[in-house]
């Protein structure tokens, strides 16, 4: 790989975590207020409604984008016939999904606010089908500036819009009309990028268009954006239909916490996908000692922070919603250690890929959709918002055990040394820093510091674990190979 491209990868990389943490961190910000000006009533009807919505946004697409993305890059002669193509299937799709979220309004056990959100909002998926399309040729391009420039532009305005609308006195159901006039704006930003990013350049050849054929092979793709989005909306949209939108609104403030944390993760195996499926084939030792650098790592870092989250849950909760969310401690108490559980799930899912079982990854989403399925009915009905966590939780440990198991089945192991300790140093760190007559801010950063400390006084970590990672991440072997 020359420097330049190298250099162009590491872009598109850095471009395409970006938008997912920029996006993430304003929508946790959104939230935010809302819950503060409005209360954790309409927080929860806010997310309940743009739940539905999500997931009728990623069943419009069909599975083409990630399909027609592989296409294109290796047959980029075609990407205004398909552009055109992707334009009128997916707008089509669009609509039929939007009828079908209408019915599915009138079907399902929703209150009169969420039902009326959700009406409001869904003609934004026509226009987000245009979006969508033209997201998908920059993606092809490998232009992923431009994927940031338009999401970070829409999560922006959609973060100030909300700020100004409720401070002008609308109500959630208004935020939802913002939703479509933003996503207008979104649609025709793209078509005007499309030509003069010269993404269309010639020389260019009409592709035929075997609609039956192309819908077969973007199947696979369907079931992988399907189960992903499910796996991030599921738990609000079944909560919603066994309890009230307050309920909702306890959960999910406590869990757009956890969404950023898991986004965090998310991006974090995402970005080393490439890298460890170079070395998969080209440099195995290497391979298997960066999985198990990369794991410590993240234990080291997701097992103390989970803890020292749960430890001084009322003070942090104090801090972004106030004194009247007390209710949030006991649920985000629970659901923060599913992090810990989603980081194992996410690395299982990754190596399954990189391992060229994909169909196995399916299987690990599967379970834990199944577990969501049967554990928030049963425990949300009955123990309200702390129930829904204990089933989120299960359902992390459900899916990690899955995956950990089938990632065994082809030899690699997710086993970790010394994780009693990290356990005990997290524990022992948390609970003395309490006793400390200071701040519980202070109280924090003391926790982090002694546990960074008696970990590296039991030698759990070392100065070289970070020479031996930086190692395999940038010059392939520990060791230099003989000149013969």
């Amino acid at each position: 790989m020359t420097s330049l491209r190298r250099q162009r990868v590491i872009f598109n990389a850095g471009a395409l975590v970006g938008a997912n943490l920029w996006r993430t961190l304003l929508t946790f910000v959104q939230f935010w207020f809302i819950a503060r000006s409005l209360g954790v009533e309409s927080l929860g009807q806010y997310t309940l409604g743009m739940a539905y919505l999500h997931v009728a946004a990623i069943a419009s697409e069909a599975g083409l984008p990630n399909l027609l993305v592989r296409d294109l890059a290796q047959e980029p002669q075609h990407k205004r016939s398909r552009f055109r193509q992707l334009l009128v299937i997916q707008t089509l799709f669009a609509v039929g999904v939007w009828a079908l979220l209408t019915l599915i309004v009138e079907l399902f056990p929703l209150s009169s606010a969420v039902s009326e959100a959700i009406l409001v909002g869904a003609p934004f998926l026509p226009f987000y089908a245009i979006t969508s399309a033209g997201l998908t040729l920059c993606r092809a391009s490998e232009r992923m500036d431009l994927v940031f420039l338009v999401e970070a532009i829409g999560a922006t305005l959609m973060l100030f819009g909300t700020i100004w609308m409720i401070q002008q006195g609308y109500a959630v159901v208004d935020l939802f009309i913002l939703q479509v006039l933003l996503q207008v704006v979104a649609a025709l930003l793209v078509l005007v990028i499309v030509p003069f990013a010269g993404l269309l350049r010639e020389p260019q050849t009409p592709a035929p268009l075997a609609l039956g054929s192309l819908l077969r092979r973007a199947l696979p793709f369907y079931g992988v954006a399907l189960s992903e989005v499910m796996l991030q909306r599921l738990d609000v949209i079944l909560l919603g239909m066994v309890v009230s939108d307050a309920v909702v609104g306890v959960f999910a403030a406590a869990n757009n916490l956890l969404r950023v944390l898991n986004k965090m993760i998310q991006s974090v195996w995402s970005s080393l996908y490439p890298t460890f499926s170079r070395l998969r084939h080209v440099e195995e030792r290497t391979y298997r000692r960066l999985l198990g650098q990369v794991l410590r790592m993240s234990n080291l870092t997701l097992i103390p922070l989970a803890i020292l989250i749960a430890v001084f849950a009322p003070d942090i909760l104090h801090l972004i919603y106030g004194d009247d969310f007390a209710s949030i401690v006991p649920v985000l108490r629970i659901i923060i250690g599913t992090t810990v559980f989603y980081s194992y799930e996410v690395v299982s899912i990754t190596l399954l890929m990189v391992e060229r079982a994909s169909l196995r990854s399916l299987y690990v989403v599967l379970m834990h959709l199944i577990a969501l399925s049967v554990g928030i009915p049963a425990l949300g009905n009955s123990f309200g918002a702390v129930g829904a966590a204990v089933a989120v939780l299960a359902a992390g440990i459900v899916g990690a055990g899955v995956g950990a198991w089938l990632v065994h089945g082809l030899r690699l192991s997710l086993r970790q040394d010394k994780w009693w300790l990290i356990l005990g140093g997290s524990l022992a760190a948390s609970l003395i820093a309490m006793l400390a007559p200071v701040p519980w801010m202070i109280q924090w950063g003391l926790g982090f510091v002694l546990y960074a400390a008696a970990m590296w006084a039991t030698g759990v970590v070392s100065i070289h674990d970070f020479r031996s990672l930086r190692q395999s991440l940038w010059g392939g072997s520990m060791h230099r190979q003989s000149p013969t």
